[in-house]
């Protein structure tokens, strides 16, 4: 078990009057510490009425001694060697605000912090602090609902700012993902403050049980690309649904200045092939494949290759792999955009959605 204990207005001993003993006196003294210091001059009773006596000379069998006849008159205890018997043992400390981390090598390298403690700082300062400060505001509003909290740390610095606003604002929207492997907080900076971006599969309604403990309405803007499975299944949240974003207004305006003779407009594979038949129903000059099929390239033309995916994950890096290959061989293709959300007619009419 590690505990921080007070040292102000304590009695510390120190013996052994050494580099190391300098060290730890100087450190007992900033904390408030009324430090005794001996060294030759060192007598058996001097630690009575101590409360830590430090073992710091360079003998490790006298400092072992040191420590077991403290201990038998129940004073803390410390050794410069780590004696197992010491009933304390010092850790290198380091204060960031509301954080505080206490380690050691166990004697392996003891100037290991001058490396380990500004890497821990800037990670710290990067990634956790904000973090960290979301987390002390969401707290005191769900004390006592363990998974409510825990829930909490599986969400994103993105995710974590999002749920703070909330707290004033009482309303929000959840912008609903399929699966993907991109990182949805990159797309943050594109959305609303009381917008936030989440996968189907994120544990979506711990989510709102979340919001509900904290009195906040939710909405959810679903960002499928057709009604299919996934798009029913948001019918049956708990919470309401808007329809879906990309309606056939926002279709045509996507895919109506691609709609030429050598554009290739690919497509998730579905079990039904109902989103190539939706896209079909638009196209008019085009071919729509399958991302599993092979691309209808020509070489006679410079081939406009257009991926309706909507965000960058596995299917667009295939993608990527295949119009690689094709270049390789000669062939003349472009590709105006890798998914549908880099679009700026997909993000302002995100940002206008009215819950």
């Amino acid at each position: 078990m590690i505990v921080s204990l007070d040292w102000k207005e304590r009695n510390v001993l120190i013996v052994g009057w050494g580099r190391q003993g300098k060290r730890i006196a100087q450190s007992y003294e900033r904390e408030g510490a009324r430090v005794v210091y001996k060294d030759l001059d060192f007598k058996w009773s001097d630690v009575e009425g101590m409360d830590l006596v430090v073992a710091c000379t360079t003998d490790p069998d006298f400092n072992h001694a040191l420590v077991e006849y403290v201990n038998e008159r129940r004073i803390f205890s410390q050794s410069v060697d780590l004696d197992e018997k010491a009933s304390l043992h010092r850790m290198h400390s380091l204060d960031l605000d509301r954080f505080s981390l206490a380690y050691s090598t166990r004697g392996a390298f003891p100037m290991f912090y001058r490396a380990f403690d500004p890497w821990i700082e800037n990670e710290f300062r990067a990634n956790w602090e904000r973090r960290l400060l979301d987390l002390s505001l969401l707290r005191p509003h769900l004390i006592g609902d363990k998974k409510a909290l825990a829930y909490l740390l599986e969400l994103s610095k993105e995710q974590l700012d999002w749920l703070v606003r909330l707290l004033d604002k009482k309303k929000g929207i959840v912008v609903l993902f399929a699966k993907s492997s991109m990182d949805l907080s990159c797309l943050q900076h594109h959305l609303r403050e009381d917008m936030a971006a989440f996968y189907m599969e994120e544990k979506i309604e711990a989510l709102f049980s979340v919001c509900r403990l904290l009195s906040i309405s939710l909405v959810v803007q679903p960002m499928f690309l057709f009604e299919g499975y996934l798009y029913y299944q948001c019918l049956k949240l708990p919470v309401s649904c808007l329809p879906l974003l990309f309606d056939e207004k926002l279709w045509r305006r996507i895919v109506a200045p691609f709609d030429e003779a050598n554009a290739i407009f690919v497509l998730h594979p579905t079990r039904d092939h109902a989103f190539q038949k939706k896209i079909e129903h638009f196209v008019q000059k085009g071919q729509v494949c399958e991302c599993v099929d092979p691309l209808p390239l020509k070489r006679n033309q410079i081939n406009v290759v257009v991926p309706l995916f909507m965000l960058e994950g596995k299917h667009v890096q295939d993608l990527k792999r295949k119009v690689e290959k094709a270049r390789k061989k000669g062939l003349r293709v472009v590709v105006p955009f890798w998914c549908l959300f880099e679009l700026e007619i997909v993000q302002d009419r995100l940002r206008e959605v009215d819950a």
